[in-house]
């Protein structure tokens, strides 16, 4: 019979428990795969995970042992990853195969086991569970002993089932890895287990609820994701202050219509540039969410001196949305996280600590304890997994806000892809459609992968540029800010018994996956109201979508199109016998309520367009008065807005948006300069594309030495944006030109390269 050296509890469990009972174990009821089994099991992972794929990798079975063996001598993208961050990996797993013991029920065989151990010196082994809606990622602990790992599965009930299970086998260097896999069991809980489990449960409840935020029921965020690190990498790469680049990059923000900011790394600022940087977040209306990632490993006085430092002095700040402690943690933290919680609850009763997991993986037994909760989805072109993911995970929060960040970064791995513009907009219309109160991009802007960072790409890339992505969100998110007020207030819930809206697919090429329809509708439910968001699952074509809703189901009520309201200000029923072609991914919103609800929803959904209005307009403001433009129109609109009744004072925005656009356009002294400065900015766009290119060939040399040519254009872009929106316009015509001349150039050349 096998023994490992070594039987232990991982995760949740060894928070709570010391060893296993080892003499026990074979009395309870399990399902076991033995290595036999194993090594019939396919070396696939995932189809929409690329990280795997083309990585030669074979499974052996001798003396009970099955060994699962990479050889990632040919991924050259590897030298460009640090060595402590495994994204490669080869794959065991039971997916296309036909064993009838999957599903695995995990409300009779809670706790999984596996018994392994490393064959060579930089084999990463982890295991991989799929079940519906989501996956859970867990990394074991790299030992050369063999060892037993025993962990439990579900939290509060979740997930009820285990579809299908993967064995990775990771490596950071260009070398053969290895790992050797005895069994992998799941089995009941044992007496001791339930009872501990259970024990823990009722004191966590009392002891660990999550907290009522009244700023959590008045602000839906729509943020992107930046770090500090590379804020202060960028600003001297593009040769501006710390105070010049943050102005560059929030104006940018808000002129998106984004509301926040989650900012990484806090803990590697000073104390002077943190409240430098907070002071601009107040500046420009935003809020933020810094992560401060406290030393948990540290002792109690350590940790409250780091809250002392980074919290206690912004506990009455505005501009704080949230407090971020731990960024991804992993299940044995629990207790360690739970009670950092608390210490920074005791400093700050004002804003929630917010806790995002990935995959989902430790959602479940993190989201009943915070007021905001949420996942990180990065995969790439498979849009229609957000409804599931945010369908069934949602419910388990036990706070009031459930956020979603969804990729807009390609790592030096070359994944995840880059989503298309429709993909994105269906990911972020499939996530308020199944009760999201929260969205997050990550990531805004990234160190280049030629330079000191590990990123390829993301919306601004390492220049504050722009790109698809980032046009898209801002379309996007004039319409979500908003229907902020009504979204808050909602909660999912299941269409009626009799439904009046069908769809069709367009003629044209369409991309859906099997059984997905070409469009689906949804139930929101709010105080007095209903709010329906149809959304178009098509990727690739139009949908072609039907309503013919008899006027007696309403019961006396109305029923609004709120989309068609937003973009052309009319305020007016629908007509309830209607055909709508709708491009890839859009949503359309409609409420169903009595006339005096639908008008007071109206009218809050008018208020927060004229805030937003107001706030992106003061940007050209200060543009037109550097210049000496007469604006006087437009500055008497916006201020008679305030008193205007609310459709009156949306038409005088509208106005006030108008003028103030076309007087900036008839000025020579911007619009010359400006174009230019775009032009150079898109040049240097697809240099750091070729760039990025030339890191993934090998050619590394090839990269920095180019890649320092092309900072030093950078640089001088940046100079001119900032001068410009100084009022040197005219003074700087002809250095933009050269700056988009050399741009140009450079572009041709490396193209060559």
């Amino acid at each position: 019979m096998f023994t490992p050296d070594h039987y232990a509890y991982t995760g949740y469990l060894q928070t709570i428990l010391r060893t296993p009972d080892a003499d026990a174990r074979d009395s309870l009821k399990y399902v076991e795969f033995t290595a036999e089994e194993l090594g019939v099991w396919t070396t696939k992972d995932l189809e929409d995970l690329k990280q795997w794929n083309g990585i030669p990798a074979t499974a052996e079975i001798k003396d009970s042992v099955v060994t699962l063996t990479g050889r990632f001598g040919e991924i050259q993208r590897m030298d460009m990853l640090d060595e402590d961050d495994p994204n490669y990996w080869v794959a065991l797993g039971s997916l296309h195969t036909n064993d009838p013991r999957f599903s695995i029920d995990t409300t009779q065989y809670a706790i999984a086991e596996i018994t392994y151990r490393c064959a060579t010196p930089n084999a990463w082994p982890a295991w991989v569970w799929t079940y519906p809606g989501g996956l859970h990622l867990d990394m074991l602990p790299r030992s050369t002993e063999w060892v037993t790992l025993a962990r439990l599965i579900p939290h509060s009930g979740f997930p009820e089932q285990i579809d299908a299970l993967i064995l990775r086998l990771y490596s950071t260097t260009r070398t053969n890895e290895s790992v050797e896999i005895h069994s992998i069991r799941f089995r009941e809980l044992s007496g001791s287990e339930r009872e501990a489990c259970d024990h823990d449960r009722v004191q966590l409840e009392a002891a660990s609820a999550p907290k009522h935020y009244p700023v959590l029921d008045e602000f839906l965020p729509l943020g992107v994701a930046l770090d500090a690190t590379t804020a202060k990498n960028n600003a001297e790469r593009l040769g501006v202050d710390s105070r010049d680049y943050w102005r560059l990059a929030l104006e940018d923000i808000v002129t998106h219509h984004h509301n926040c900011v989650a900012l990484d790394n806090v803990q590697a600022l000073s104390e002077t540039e943190w409240n430098a940087i907070l002071t601009q977040i107040y500046e420009f209306d935003l809020r933020i969410v810094p992560s401060i990632r406290l030393p948990l490993d540290s002792s109690t006085a350590e940790i409250q001196s780091a809250i002392d430092r980074h919290v206690t002095p912004h506990v009455h700040s505005s501009s704080i949305l949230a407090w971020n402690i731990w960024d991804e943690p992993p299940e044995n933290r629990f207790r360690q996280i739970l009670d950092a919680k608390a210490m920074v609850e005791k400093v700050d009763p004002n804003h929630p600590v917010a806790l995002m997991t990935r995959h989902p993986s430790e959602f479940p037994l993190y989201a009943p304890f915070f007021s905001v909760s949420g996942v990180k989805h990065f995969t790439s072109h498979s849009p229609w997994d957000m409804a599931d993911i945010v369908r069934r995970h949602s419910p388990l929060r036990g706070g009031q806000q459930f956020w979603v960040t969804a990729p807009t970064f390609t790592y030096g791995t070359g994944l995840p892809e880059w989503n298309t513009s429709s993909e994105l907009r269906l990911m972020l219309n499939l996530s308020f459609a199944n009760g999201a109160r929260g969205w997050f991009s990550h990531a805004y802007h990234n160190d280049p992968v030629w330079g000191t960072g590990s990123v390829e790409r993301t919306l601004t890339g390492p220049f504050l540029a722009f790109s698809d992505l980032w046009l898209e969100l801002d379309r996007r998110m004039e319409m979500i800010n908003a229907l902020s007020p009504l979204l808050l207030q909602c909660e999912p819930r299941p269409l009626p018994d009799e439904w009046y809206v069908t769809s069709a697919e367009g003629q044209d090429i369409t991309r859906l996956p099997d059984g997905v329809s070409p469009a689906t509708s949804y139930r929101l439910r709010g105080p007095g109201y209903n709010m329906y968001m149809v959304v178009s699952n098509d990727v690739l074509g139009m949908s072609s979508v039907n309503f013919q809703v008899p006027r007696d189901v309403l019961l006396g009520m109305q029923m609004y199109d709120i989309t068609d309201f937003i973009r052309s200000r009319k305020w007016e029923p629908m007509d309830l016998s209607r055909h709508l072609e709708m491009v890839p991914g859009q949503a359309q919103v409609f409420v169903v309520a009595h006339e005096d609800v639908c008008n007071e929803l109206r009218d809050r959904i008018v208020q927060r367009l004229v805030e937003d209005d107001r706030h992106l307009l003061e940007f050209n403001l200060q543009l037109a008065r550097k210049y000496d433009l007469d604006i006087a129109d437009a500055e008497t609109l916006i201020k008679n807005a305030d008193s205007d009744l609310p459709l009156a004072a949306l038409s005088h925005m509208d106005q006030a948006r108008d003028g103030l656009v076309n007087a900036i356009y008839a000025a020579p002294s911007i619009q010359e300069t400006r174009s230019t400065i775009i032009q150079a900015s898109s040049a240097l766009c697809a240099c750091d594309g070729i760039l990025c290119h030339l890191m993934a060939q090998g050619r590394n040399d090839q990269a920095h030495e180019w890649g320092e040519k092309v900072s030093e254009i950078a640089r001088r872009v940046t100079g001119l944006r900032v001068e410009l929106r100084a009022g040197k316009g005219k003074e700087i015509l002809a250095a933009s030109k050269g700056a988009e001349r050399r741009a140009l150039t450079t572009l041709d050349k490396l193209r060559e390269v």
